[in-house]
């Protein structure tokens, strides 16, 4: 778990939104907020360089775990968490830490659901999902 350690106080002490390292070598940080660093990650860096890799995020939903599955990471630490996307992590044998759980990632107003979370509600497909979320920031 020290890879962990060691990407999650990167996190804090740089103030990154996401952090990813392997083998002690910074592959990918960004201070973008909400699901864009994982969509840059999955689509900026070979996926053989993140296989392995060890990852820190502010907020992890049930899209963001699905993609980094996909990407075959070897850890993961996030501030926050929802219990869908703890799931995907354990049932995919990938390291988790974090410092606290929800049910569900509401949007920045806590008002409703994050428009993210609600568009992979019923969506498994990474592919499928990417195409969607390609789609939604491309309105914004």
């Amino acid at each position: 778990m020290k890879e962990l350690e060691d990407v999650k106080n990167l996190l804090y002490n740089r103030n990154y939104k996401i952090v990813v390292i392997k083998n002690g070598k910074v592959l990918f940080t960004s201070f973008d907020r909400g699901i864009k660093p994982i969509f840059d990650l999955q689509n900026e860096i070979n996926h053989n360089e993140i296989e392995n890799s060890f990852i820190a995020d502010r907020v992890i939903g049930k899209a963001a775990a699905l993609i980094l599955s996909e990407l075959k990471i070897k850890g993961i630490y996030s501030e926050l968490i929802s219990k869908d996307a703890l799931n995907i992590f354990i049932n995919n044998n990938i390291e988790v830490s974090y410092k606290k759980k929800v049910d569900k990632i509401l949007n920045r107003t806590k008002t409703d659901l994050c428009p993210i979370e609600k568009m992979s509600y019923y969506e498994n497909n990474v592919e499928n999902l990417l195409k969607k979320i390609k789609i939604f920031l491309n309105e914004l």
